[in-house]
């Protein structure tokens, strides 16, 4: 065999009928690659086109229907937000009528209240669904324990505020509001007193309340001396006597925090006073050592507390025309001529004024005396309408000092109360506010307490032609006392209220709350007890629980109201 024949053919045959031109000696022909034609090109460049155009027209509808939402969303949303801001502004006319009927002094009454809700603002296109002003609870009553005021109880007042306000396009809002008001009484002590506080009284005597001075407390009695609620000092507490006399052999007990009294056989000079009075009295007796400091009752701001009694002058400031009973009576008498609240004057009926003259042993000269009559007052209906009342006389001669004012038969008092504040010193004859008791308040020079028994012809006769009877007063007290001199005894609180007859055997009954911020400046006859100047009643005194109510306070009660605007919450 021929190799080389056999590697011929191996090779493929080819037929030669199915050669076609041009192509190689036998060779087959590989195929070529396949390209698209012209027409399918522009049929895709078209599709392409036309899926690109709507894109873009999906796009801009997209664009066009997020333009429109977002124009009705942002019109809706200003529709809401005017809600919200019609809402707020009627919480905020709550808050500002609130305020006004308030007057700075005084909580609102239901009725007060109630007015405030049924008068909304008006706003264009918006009116309320929900306006109101409703108490969440009564006040109650609560120690401050920070700030100036620390250590004075306020009457917390809370508030409920609801406003909602609905507009266009059903766009509403609703706010609501939890405010406070707090109020801060100066009539909240049994005593108080801005100035050293002395107790030696003769009679066996219990004082019940709360007793406070921003000076030192000197205490002791003759016989036993009782206290039922807490006592503090700013200074000191001393069982000596400030005159620099002996201290008297009796008795002084406190109440403990288990309501037991337990005798002061110790004082401030004790070494251990502090845990001592701690361990025997369960921090119901404290003074500075127990971080007791002043209290600043809320009278006049940066002035005498005094002002609160004087009489109106031109060029007064605001401070002084807010704080002086003269600017806030509704009736004001001075030198016998009335007026009323706005300077208008007032023909007062036949009886109600009067003057008399009588004699006081211990200023040592006759008085004359310009006396309302409260019973006469009350007949003519010439009662002022914010029960309170200013008077003012004055001496016959420069110097004299010899102007008082008197009040008699002042058995029953006006529904409401009164207060009849003077810069003179001022007297009471007989009971006082015991028929229906009425919130009541005196505010004088100085106070003096003449009994049922009192006789002006008798007056300056001997001690046996003026003997007491048992008389009873029931009003709040803020008045002056006198210094303690070395010698001479200023009479204590025992004699804060004044006395000029024999009360041998008799009793003097005290409700309501004894303040003492100034020294007198008209009555300045010292303190003499017996001889021809007076015998000690027995003292039956107690603090007016009523005056735990800001209903219960005497009409213009000083007073400090702050409002606390406190939190809120939207509901849109």
């Amino acid at each position: 065999m021929n190799h080389g024949d056999e590697s011929r053919e191996l090779l493929p045959k080819v037929d030669p009928s199915r050669q076609g031109p041009g192509e190689g000696e036998g060779v087959p022909a590989a195929p070529g690659p396949v390209r698209p034609t012209r027409d399918r090109e522009e049929s895709f460049a078209l599709v392409s086109v036309l899926i690109f155009s709507l894109l873009l027209t999906v796009i801009g509808l997209s664009v066009v229907v997020l333009s429109v939402t977002e124009v009705m969303i942002s019109h809706n949303d200003v529709l809401q937000r005017q809600a919200f801001y019609v809402a707020e502004g009627g919480v905020e006319n709550q808050i500002a009528q609130i305020d006004a009927v308030s007057a700075g002094s005084e909580i609102p009454t239901q009725d007060e209240l109630l007015s405030i809700s049924q008068i909304p603002p008006a706003f264009e296109g918006f009116s309320f669904s929900d306006y109101g002003v409703s108490r969440e609870r009564d006040a109650y009553l609560s120690v401050i324990t920070l700030g100036p005021y620390a250590g004075l109880s306020a009457f917390i007042q809370p508030y409920r505020l609801v406003s909602r306000a609905v507009g266009p396009g059903g766009s509403m809002a609703s706010i609501s509001r939890r405010p406070e008001h707090h109020l801060i009484p100066v009539f909240q002590f049994s005593i108080f007193y801005d100035l050293d506080l002395e107790i030696f009284p003769r009679q066996y005597m219990t004082v019940n309340g709360r007793v406070h001075t921003n000076g030192n407390l000197h205490v002791g009695a003759e016989t036993d001396l009782y206290f039922d609620g807490f006592v503090t000092s700013a200074d000191n507490i001393l069982s000596d006597r400030k005159d620099g006399q002996p201290g008297p052999s009796g008795q002084v007990w406190f109440k403990d925090d288990r309501g037991s009294y337990r005798q002061m056989t110790f004082d401030s000079q004790d070494s251990h006073w502090e845990d001592r009075a701690l361990r025997t009295w369960g921090g119901r007796v404290q003074d500075q050592a127990h971080g007791i400091i002043r209290i600043q009752l809320p009278l006049v701001p940066g002035s005498d507390p005094v002002e609160v009694i004087r009489r109106g002058e031109v060029g007064d400031s605001e401070a002084l025309q807010e704080s002086r009973f003269y600017y806030k009576a509704g009736l004001m008498i001075i030198d016998g001529v009335a007026t009323d609240g706005n300077g208008y004057p007032v023909a007062l009926a036949a009886g109600i004024l009067s003057s008399h003259t009588f004699y006081n042993f211990r200023e040592g000269k006759w008085l004359t005396a310009t006396e309302i009559d409260i019973e006469e007052l009350i007949a003519a209906g010439q009662v002022p309408g914010n029960g309170i009342i200013y008077i003012s006389a004055s001496e016959t001669l420069p110097g004299a000092r010899d102007a008082v004012i008197r009040l008699v038969n002042g058995s029953r008092l006006p529904q409401g109360g009164l207060t009849v504040a003077t810069d003179n010193p001022l007297y009471i004859r007989g009971n006082y506010n015991v028929v229906i008791p009425q919130p009541a308040s005196v505010l004088a020079d100085a106070l003096n307490i003449l009994s049922n028994s009192w006789d002006d012809v008798n007056s300056d006769q001997s001690i046996g032609h003026r003997r007491a009877s048992d008389t009873t007063i029931r009003a709040a007290v803020m008045a002056g006392t006198l210094e303690t001199t070395p010698g001479n005894y200023n009479g204590g609180i025992e004699n804060f209220p004044r006395f000029l007859e024999d009360w041998g055997g008799m009793s003097m009954t005290y409700v309501g709350s004894l303040v003492c911020m100034w020294i007198s400046e008209w009555a300045t006859g010292q303190f003499v007890y017996g001889g021809e100047y007076y015998i000690a009643p027995s003292r039956n005194w107690s603090f007016d629980s009523a005056f735990y109510s800001p209903d219960g306070l005497p009409p213009g009660t000083p007073s400090v109201l702050n409002f606390e605007p406190g939190d809120w919450s939207s509901e849109e």
